[in-house]
């Protein structure tokens, strides 16, 4: 099939055009969902499961963000309800849908007792037919295409289909391998029991252009695989797409992505939420994190740094308001005064809005009584790293202190 933007294509009979997504949930309530989201050749579906009077239903979204009225998707559609461990084969039956900006989705309902609470259903289709849609294509890096590879890498066995010189542009430790050795047959071996295929072929994906392709999508799932191939293969460009996802997910908490960041090398990722921590309570809650044991003296004294940038702010912004609030009191009592006759006469006003104490300030100040100042003449300044390594581990236990009390 040769997809394109306009007019329509009809698709050939191959597994280029099927996708089958099994899925499942704990359905208890009357109107309860679970909603799963994928993305086929750049297709975007949204599978639904909904508990109904009668039994559930099952429902599937086509590209239900796109307003346009230039794209229409046919398919042949099937549900079926499965067991957790296995998938019932047998007769098939499917229904044709023709999806739009109008009819996004298709739905099924199916009666009597789902058999418990959780519900299994396999979800398939067949694309027929494409328009206002380019179909990103399959790369399928297990068979061999002809033009599409000039070399095999072996992995736990199974073989790679791969080209050398787009592999040797993005990872130096590729373009060594292929250039200090010609194997018989072209293959290679990545021998090397750490690498496990199918994490091999998902970061294959991420180094081949990606065209949208779900294949090539960082999740929860790959992210740490992904970071680690990147440090075995030496290559950035994956590193730097997985690193860029920790930083734009807002779920994830910034007491694991500073693990992350400290396991892989990140520098660009610790900075990023160390320079996005706003408040002494969001640091006291890293500290109270499980993974916060687990960080180096190093990240500790980060957070510390930023411990006393935001307390400094804080103290500037209290000092600030109590020198606004003093000046309009002193010109409220002038405007006062000058009505009343009383001349030049200025009424004072004691102010008592001192900031409340902050906890470990006092450790704070110790902290920085320590610190060196361009006008201090005590010496030369020993660089040392034994005395650097006792410095961050000093201020590390201060921290500890800090952001405990």
């Amino acid at each position: 099939m040769s997809e394109t933007s306009g007019n329509p294509r009809n698709s050939e009979e191959n597994s280029d055009f099927e996708f089958r997504s099994v899925h499942g949930g704990l359905l208890k309530n009357l109107g309860e969902k679970k909603q799963w989201k994928a993305d086929y050749r750049g297709i975007s579906l949204i599978f639904e499961l909904r508990t109904t009077e009668n039994g559930y239903s099952t429902r599937v979204y086509c590209m239900p963000e796109n307003l346009s009225r230039l794209w229409k998707v046919s398919a042949d559609v099937c549900f079926r309800q499965d067991t957790p461990t296995t998938v019932t084969h047998g007769n098939e039956q499917y229904r044709h849908v023709d999806f739009d900006s109008e009819h996004n989705f298709y739905e099924e309902n199916r009666e009597g007792s789902i058999g418990g609470d959780f519900l299994f259903v396999e979800f398939k289709i067949r694309i027929r037919e494409v328009a206002g849609l380019i179909l990103a294509p399959i790369l399928n890096f297990e068979k061999p295409r002809n033009g599409f590879y000039d070399t095999v890498l072996v992995v736990e066995g199974r073989k790679c289909y791969v080209q050398k010189q787009l592999l040797s542009l993005y990872s130096p430790y590729f373009h060594t391998l292929f250039t200090s050795s010609n194997p018989p047959n072209s293959e290679y071996l990545i021998d090397d029991s750490q690498i496990k295929f199918t994490d091999f072929i998902d970061f294959l994906h991420h180094i081949y252009p990606d065209f949208g392709s779900a294949h090539s999508l960082v999740t929860s799932h790959n992210v740490e695989s992904l970071l680690r191939m990147s440090r075995h293969f030496d290559c950035s460009l994956v590193a730097s797409k997985a690193e860029q996802w920790l930083m734009d997910v807002k779920w994830m908490g910034p007491a694991w992505k500073l693990i992350m960041s400290e396991r892989y090398g990140l520098a660009g990722l610790q900075n990023f939420v160390i320079q996005n921590l706003q408040t002494q309570a969001e640091i006291q809650k890293i500290s109270k994190s499980e993974y916060y044991s687990s960080m180096s003296d190093a990240t500790k004294t980060s957070l510390l740094s930023r411990m006393f940038k935001i307390l400094e702010k804080d103290s500037e912004d209290v000092t600030s308001m109590s020198s606004e609030d003093n000046h309009r009191c002193r010109c409220d009592a002038c405007e006062g005064s000058g009505a009343s006759g009383e001349g030049t006469r200025v009424i004072r006003r004691r102010y008592d809005g001192s900031p409340a104490p902050m906890a470990g300030l006092g450790a704070l100040e110790g902290v920085r009584g320590k610190r060196r100042r361009p006008n201090d003449d005590d010496g030369p300044e020993d660089d040392s790293d034994e005395e650097m390594e006792d410095q961050q581990e000093e201020y590390s236990r201060i921290f500890d202190t800090i952001v405990m009390d």
